[in-house]
């Protein structure tokens, strides 16, 4: 849980800071959040995959999550997006359900198509007996290996 919690600490500190500028415009702003965001996935994959399983969770172990990661980034980036609905750069909806389809969207698809790219590697290596060791460096390298 600290772990998570501390990969996810940079992410939430860039988008409060993108809170504090009014420039660039809303729509910028949103689109630098998200690219951070999409940012930490690709370095974190455990920030990205805790967004999309979270709700499997239960007990203190959620709550802690929730309050640590969850909420904090939430806090910074459902403002900018209220911003943008209101400044009418981006479509018309609610704030809060853009948040969750974003960071559950790019949770999913980023953390999944690593670990995806990983396994399918590590079936190659099963099934041929010629790929080398270079070629089953490449793919851990390229999947980001398991976290």
């Amino acid at each position: 849980m600290e772990q998570i919690a501390d990969e996810a600490a940079p992410m939430i500190a860039k988008v409060a800071a993108l809170r504090a500028i009014s420039d660039p415009g809303p729509r910028e702003r949103v689109e630098r959040a998200v690219s951070i965001l999409i940012d930490q996935v690709l370095m974190t994959p455990d920030v990205g995959m805790f967004f999309s399983t979270a709700a499997m969770e239960t007990g203190e172990r959620l709550d802690v999550l929730i309050e640590r990661v969850v909420r904090p980034f939430h806090d910074v980036f459902v403002p900018l997006l209220a911003e943008a609905i209101y400044a009418t750069v981006v479509p018309q909806q609610d704030p809060e359900i853009m948040f969750m389809l974003l960071v559950n969207g790019i949770g999913k698809t980023v953390s999944y198509s690593r670990w995806a790219r990983f396994r399918r590697c590590q079936g190659a290596r099963k099934h041929s007996s010629t790929l080398s060791w270079s070629a089953h460096w490449l793919c851990w390298a390229e999947s980001g290996g398991p976290r």
